[in-house]
C-alpha cells in the first residue's frame, strides 16, 4: 500500500484545489505506481480512480467551494489481504451543514 499527496496525469481539479508542483513536476503518470497493490491519493477533493481501480483519490471530507456543491463526500475503508487483494468500501458522509447554490431567478 502506498499513500501519496499528488496529482496523476489526466485527473481533473476543481476551483478549490491549488496547483501542486514538487521538484518541477505538476503531475505523475499512474505507471509510477506499477507493482503497488493499492495507492491511496490525496490532493483532489472528489473521490475517484486514477488510471485503474487500485489507484484512488479519497477526496476531501468537507466541501471547500461552491464548485463542490454537488459532490458526495465519503471515506474509504480499505482491506488488503495477505495476497495483495484489496477490497474498498466507500462510506458516505452527511455534513452537519451543507454547501448549496441558489439561483435568484
Amino acid at each position: 500500500m502506498l499513500v501519496a499527496h499528488t496529482v496523476v496525469v489526466g485527473s481533473l481539479e476543481c476551483e478549490s484545489e491549488r496547483p501542486l508542483s514538487v521538484g518541477g513536476t505538476g503531475a505523475v503518470d499512474c505507471a509510477c505506481f506499477e507493482g503497488v497493490n493499492y495507492v491511496a491519493l490525496g490532493h483532489l477533493h472528489r473521490p475517484k480512480t486514477a488510471g485503474k481501480d487500485s489507484i484512488q483519490y479519497a477526496g476531501s471530507l468537507l466541501k471547500y467551494s461552491f464548485s463542490e456543491a454537488n459532490h458526495t463526500k465519503s471515506v474509504s475503508l480499505v482491506e488488503l489481504d495477505g495476497t495483495g487483494h484489496c477490497r474498498v468500501e466507500k462510506i458516505s458522509l452527511t455534513p452537519h451543514r451543507d454547501v448549496r447554490c441558489l439561483d435568484g431567478h
